[in-house]
């Protein structure tokens, strides 16, 4: 249980990390495009603007199909995209590929969560929330300090392949280590393994109502934004965590501009 908790708490801060390292690579983004550092700021904005966006569909189609396949299939994207973040020589490939790389890291950000609260039972959860809550923040602190010392050893790019390489050694690692671990996804496979195994024809009950992929998706997709604009309480900490994210990051873009002059 811990192993797993500890995987998904360090991939978490491994995408945390990313969003924040960025800003060490600004001057050089700056020197090498020719751009504005307002331009250059704009793939930390970019990048969480994904954050924003991504959990609205990561969350619920880890719900229908299973947290593994999307958990990984996105952070082997991220892995992808900030490589290719590192390679690009065109400025405005740089602000897209940030902005998917947010997008598909945003899944660890709202998967993680539920596989703890997946793996562990009541008395056990607390402890491992209260670990798990330690690596997006962390992430975030460690980014700038160790992306500073890197932008200034070997330059802007490396910075970007870190995150990339950091991010593929946990992707590894969790693809090892981690298992399935939401509940209906588990009785759907073992339904399946039964049929095969037997030749009889098993279901789980819950799937007895049979719906169409269509309205599947539709109730998945329309539940995040239902508890955000229907339930008070879950607005407010939204916009709690949007103010104190806000505030973090528009510091973290405010370390060029205040450090070089």
């Amino acid at each position: 249980k811990w192993l797993v908790v500890m995987c998904g708490a360090v991939a978490t801060l491994a995408i945390a990390f990313g969003s924040s390292a960025y800003t060490a690579a600004i001057p050089g983004i700056m020197a090498h495009f020719g751009v504005s550092i307002t331009a250059a700021t704009a793939g930390v904005a970019v990048f969480v603007l994904g954050f924003a966006i991504g959990p609205l569909f990561w969350a619920p189609l880890g719900e229908l199909f299973g947290r593994q396949i999307w958990f990984w299939t996105t952070y082997a994207a991220v892995t992808i995209f900030a490589w290719a973040a590192g390679y690009t020589d065109s400025f405005a490939a740089l602000i897209v590929l940030c902005f998917l790389g947010g997008a598909t890291g945003a899944s660890v950000l709202s998967n993680a969560g539920g596989v703890i609260s997946d793996v562990m039972n009541e008395k056990e959860r607390g402890l491992g929330l209260a670990f798990f809550s330690f690596a997006p923040f962390m992430g975030p602190v460690l980014g700038p300090i160790c992306g500073g010392f890197e932008a200034m050893a070997v330059g802007w790019r490396w910075v970007l392949y870190t995150i990339a390489i950091f991010t593929g050694v946990v992707l590894v690692l969790g693809a090892v280590v981690v298992p399935e671990t939401y509940g209906p996804a588990l009785l759907a496979k073992r339904a399946a393994a039964l049929s095969d195994y037997t030749g009889l024809h098993f279901v789980r009950a819950s799937k007895r109502p049979q719906k169409s992929a269509a309205q599947l998706f539709k109730i998945a997709l329309s539940r995040p934004w239902q508890l955000l604009f229907l339930e008070p309480i879950t607005l407010a900490v939204c916009l709690y965590q949007a103010i104190i994210y806000g505030t973090l990051y528009m510091l973290f873009g405010a370390f060029p501009v205040v450090y070089r002059r």
